[in-house]
């Protein structure tokens, strides 16, 4: 047996007990390597979880406590229910800060906060658009984007303005602040608080302005309303068309209640219908009839045809080319009769004229009641010249001196 080089053999196991111990620290630095590589994807990891948690927290910041109270009540269970392929709802209140939107989602929308839109996309008309904040949209195509606005059916309609709405119809515009079109095509309510109720290419554009339907009306005026008809104007403050065609009601308070073309241009006047007539002067009035004028102040035309009440408290009653042409002067009809002496009338007949103040002639063709007092009562081409003088009838008589009379051709 041979004897052991226990010097060899103890420098042989010092050399691999090294080599081993070189082995493990080796090993143990590759993994301290590689546990440095983890960390940093760790950190990255960290970093972007910490900026999501940061939104989130900020969101919820904005909660209430209540809210929160009530989202961990929505987290322990699913509110909904489903019955025969229906998704049915608990009996509670649900909460969307920032909206919903049942059907297709418009692109290009940029949605407001807390909005409702009901409604589907179509190549042609489009999808519905509620960018103000607490705005609806029903419909198709129709934006609101008034802060609280509202359209609630139809299509290609907007509501731009503060609390404005659009109830339905086609192209309607509800821009002014707290205005409103309720229906009908091409309707604009773009005064502030004013309203379009429906017809076709009506406008109101003034202050608390209205129009109630008919085609292509507009109120203008501050306060102004047009009831219906068509091409009607109210443009003064506070005056009124309430129908027929191409009136137009420009003085303040003024007001046209039907017929056609009749205008009433100032102050508190009125044309009650007919065609073409005109109130003029502050508070005159046409009742009726055609081509009528009132143009003294509170002055009247009843009805006839182009009768004029020219000075102040004229009036014609009606006939036909008659003319109030003084003050408080009036012709009650006929045909081409004028009262032209203050206080002086017409009752009736044919070209007769009341020149004298206070003068009157009650009928007949051609007579002439000249001076003062003076009186005709009817008859044809009768002449009263002198002071407080009466012809009762007949043909041709003059009464030229003072105080006198005549009938037929004997002076009394």
């Amino acid at each position: 047996m041979k004897s052991i080089d226990w010097p060899l053999l103890f420098v042989a196991a010092t050399s691999l007990l090294g080599f081993g111990v070189q082995h493990l620290n080796y090993k143990n630095l590759n993994g301290r390597v590689d546990s440095l590589k983890n960390t940093e994807n760790d950190v990255a990891s960290l970093k972007l979880q910490h900026g999501v948690f940061l939104e989130e927290l900020e969101k919820v910041q904005k909660l209430s406590i209540k809210d929160l109270a009530g989202a961990r009540e929505l987290s322990e269970a699913i509110p909904f229910t489903l019955v025969d392929d229906w998704w049915v709802a608990d009996a509670k209140m649900f909460r969307f800060p920032r909206g919903i939107v049942v059907g297709d989602r418009k692109e290009d929308c940029e949605y407001g906060n807390a909005v409702l839109s009901v409604g589907l996309l179509d190549e042609l008309v489009g999808g519905n658009c509620p960018s103000g904040d607490s705005s609806v949209t029903f419909g198709s195509g129709n934006d609101a984007s008034g802060d609280y606005s509202a359209v609630t059916g139809g299509f290609f309609n907007e509501a731009s303005g503060f609390a404005s709405s659009v109830t339905g119809g086609n192209d309607n515009k509800a821009s002014g602040d707290y205005s409103s079109v309720t229906g009908g095509d091409y309707n604009k309510a773009s005064g502030s608080r004013s309203s379009v109720m429906g017809g076709y290419e009506n406008s109101a554009s003034g202050w608390g302005s209205s129009v109630s339907g008919g085609v292509r009306n507009q109120a203008t005026g501050q306060t102004t309303s047009v009831s219906g008809g068509g091409d009607n104007q109210a443009t003064g403050r506070a005056s009124s068309v309430s129908g027929g065609n191409m009136n137009t009601a420009q003085g303040e308070r003024s007001t046209v209640s039907g017929g056609g073309k009749g205008a009433a241009t100032a102050f508190g006047s009125a044309v009650s219908g007919g065609n073409l007539n005109r109130a003029i002067a502050a508070h005159s009035s046409v009742s009726a009839g055609q081509r009528n004028q009132a143009k003294g102040k509170s002055s009247s035309v009843s009805g006839g045809w182009m009768n004029q009440a020219t000075q102040e408290h004229s009036s014609v009653s009606g006939g036909a080319r008659n003319t109030a042409n003084n003050v408080f002067t009036s012709v009650s009809g006929g045909y081409l009769n004028k009262a032209v002496g203050r206080y002086a009338s017409v009752s009736g007949g044919k070209k007769n004229f009341a020149n004298g103040d206070t003068s009157t002639v009650l009928g007949g063709v051609e007579n002439n009641a000249k001076n003062r007092f003076s009186s005709i009562s009817g008859g044809m081409k009768n002449q009263a010249l002198g002071v407080s003088t009466s012809i009762l009838g007949g043909l041709g008589n003059i009464a030229d001196e003072d105080y006198s009379a005549r009938y037929k051709d004997d002076l009394i």
